[in-house]
């Protein structure tokens, strides 16, 4: 999985369709703005995307605590790509799309 993410996972996990609506909708509501700030990142041309904005994502998992991997659908709602937020703080993306990923992870049989 570290050569896939960068980060050596601690918890890494899927959420299942239950676990994928309830993340994703405490995502979408949430409206502190530290805890926004800490989450949503910065555009980062050099590493993209840097950023994510939660109403256009879904999370589908995490590496650990305060490492979630999304589906980012701001670029198409076909085939988003794949992201997730590393340990140094801005979104990356490490799939085109989720049939990479789970290619990637050895996941797709």
């Amino acid at each position: 999985m570290a050569a896939v993410f960068r980060d050596r996972p601690a918890q890494p996990a899927f959420y299942g369709t239950s676990g994928m609506t309830g993340e994703t909708a405490y995502w979408h509501a949430e409206s502190d703005p530290d805890t926004i700030a800490q989450y949503v990142g910065r555009a980062d041309p050099k590493d993209p995307p840097g950023d994510i904005d939660p109403s256009k994502s879904i999370l589908i998992g995490d590496l650990g605590p305060d490492q979630p991997i999304a589906l980012d659908y701001r670029t198409g709602q076909e085939r988003p790509p794949v992201v997730y937020l590393t340990t140094y703080g801005g979104w990356i993306q490490v799939a085109p799309d989720i049939e990479s990923l789970l290619e990637r992870l050895g996941l797709d049989e």
